[in-house]
């Protein structure tokens, strides 16, 4: 991970299938996923990668772009 003013990088990678075959039971698969964490990434500006890495798994990598707080601003009647 990292982190700056104007933005926060993260990569997350894996190795490979796991060979636990327990691993797994008691997921329902119904998630949102990739398409999810790509829709959250873009609310922030940024931007989502994921695909097989030399390694025999997966890397996932997003960028969020950090901005500034909004501010709101009143008229006030004279």
């Amino acid at each position: 991970m990292q982190v700056t003013h104007e933005a926060v990088r993260v990569a997350v990678e894996d190795t490979g299938p796991s060979h636990d075959e327990t691993a797994h039971r008691g997921t329902s698969g119904g998630g949102q996923g990739l398409v999810g964490m790509r829709e959250r990434a873009a609310l922030y500006g940024g931007h989502l990668d994921a695909g097989p890495n030399t390694r025999g798994g997966w890397t996932v990598r997003a960028l969020l772009i950090a901005t500034p707080p909004h501010t709101t601003t009143e008229q006030r009647p004279e």
